[in-house]
């Protein structure tokens, strides 16, 4: 009896730890994309444009908290998805990372966390790369 209790709790505790992130590796960036991330710039899109906070006369800023991803534009709330995170077996598109987040809808975007920067790159050809700092 005590064997198949352990058993039950082995199991139990395998499919518990591998919900959080996908290929069941470490999802150390669950803890590094959570918080408030104010736009700096997107670049992008067929023309290589590069669009910023000025030059389009709006705020942006994303607040990522327990697998949900929020956008704001102008404080005002534009987006709001649930997602979950995950490392692809090869390299994204027009990215070096492997790092991703995925949209309940499918949308995927790679995702590129250094200190206080975020980069969160579509996964399409010209499509745009959007950066922000950690507030």
């Amino acid at each position: 009896m005590k064997s198949i209790q352990i058993s039950l709790f082995a199991i139990a505790f395998l499919l518990f730890s591998s919900l959080g992130c996908n290929k069941n590796k470490d999802c150390i960036i669950d803890d590094q994309i959570q918080g408030e991330w104010v736009w700096l710039k997107s670049v992008g899109g067929i023309g290589g444009w590069t669009l910023t906070p000025e030059s389009e006369n709006i705020t942006r800023k994303l607040i990522i908290t327990d697998n949900i991803y929020r956008e704001y534009v102008n404080d005002s709330l534009v987006y709001e998805k649930k997602f979950v995170s995950g490392i692809s077996e090869d390299k994204l598109i027009d990215t070096d990372v492997r790092t991703y987040i995925q949209f309940e809808s499918g949308e995927k975007l790679a995702t590129k966390i250094k200190d206080s920067d975020l980069e969160l790159i579509e996964q399409c050809i010209d499509c745009f790369k959007y950066y922000y700092t950690k507030k």
